[in-house]
C-alpha cells in the first residue's frame, strides 16, 4: 500500500484493528469513513480522527445488509468525495465443536465475515473499475490457513475471504484495481470479548 489514498472506508472501524486502520490512514492524510455495527463506536473513532485534524465521517453499518452497505458508501462519498480504498475488516468469532455448534452460529459468522466482504466488493468494485483506480484491503486470518480446532465457522469464513481476495486480485487488477489480503495471527482486539462459545 505505497500509494497515497484520498478516501478510505473502513468496516468494523469502531474498535480494535479497524480503529487502528482508521488512525493510520488518517495519519497519512487520508479522509476516513468509519462503518461499524454500533453507531456510537463508529462516531467515537471519527471523533478521534477529527481531533487530529483529519476529515472523517461515521455511520452505523451492518455489513450483512447489502442495501445498507450501498447506502453507507453513497453517503460517505457524498460527504468526503470518491472512495478509493475499502478495508473489509468487520468480523466476529464463534467457538465450539463442529458437532455442537448450532447452524445459526455458522450462518451468523459466514454472513458477517464472508458475505460482509462480498457485499463490500459488490458495492465498491464497479466504482473502482469504472474509475480505473481503487484498492481493497481484506482482513482474513491465519486461522483461514491453519484451521485450528473449535473455531470452524471462523476458519471457514476467513478461508473464504482469502479466496475472495485472490480471485479479485486476478479479476480486477487489469482495471487498475488492487487487492491486498492480510492473515494476522492473534491481535489484541475486542473480537474475543464478543466471542460466542458453546
Amino acid at each position: 500500500m505505497r500509494k497515497r489514498f484520498t478516501h478510505a472506508f473502513v468496516t468494523g472501524g469502531g474498535s480494535g484493528l479497524g480503529r487502528g486502520f482508521a488512525e493510520e490512514l488518517a495519519a497519512r492524510g487520508c479522509a476516513v469513513s468509519v462503518g461499524d455495527l454500533k453507531a456510537e463506536t463508529a462516531e467515537a473513532t471519527a471523533e478521534l480522527l477529527r481531533a487530529t485534524g483529519a476529515r472523517a465521517t461515521a455511520c452505523a453499518l451492518d455489513v450483512r445488509d447489502p442495501a445498507a452497505f450501498e447506502a453507507a458508501f453513497a453517503a460517505a462519498e457524498a460527504a468526503l468525495g470518491p472512495i478509493d480504498l475499502l478495508v473489509n475488516n468487520a468480523g466476529v468469532m464463534v467457538g465450539g465443536g463442529i458437532d455442537r455448534l448450532p447452524l445459526e452460529d455458522f450462518k451468523f459468522t459466514l454472513d458477517v465475515n464472508l458475505l460482509g466482504a462480498i457485499h463490500g466488493y459488490h458495492v465498491a468494485a464497479p466504482r473502482f473499475r469504472d474509475r480505473r483506480v481503487g484498492h481493497f484491503v481484506n482482513v482474513s486470518s491465519i486461522a483461514g490457513v491453519l484451521n485450528p480446532p473449535e473455531t470452524a465457522p471462523y476458519n471457514v469464513s476467513k478461508a473464504g475471504v482469502l479466496a475472495l481476495a485472490e480471485t479479485a486480485y486476478a479479476e480486477l487488477g487489469i482495471f487498475g484495481v488492487g487487492t491486498t489480503v492480510l492473515c494476522p495471527s492473534a491481535v489484541r482486539t475486542g473480537i474475543f470479548d464478543a466471542m460466542k462459545s458453546d
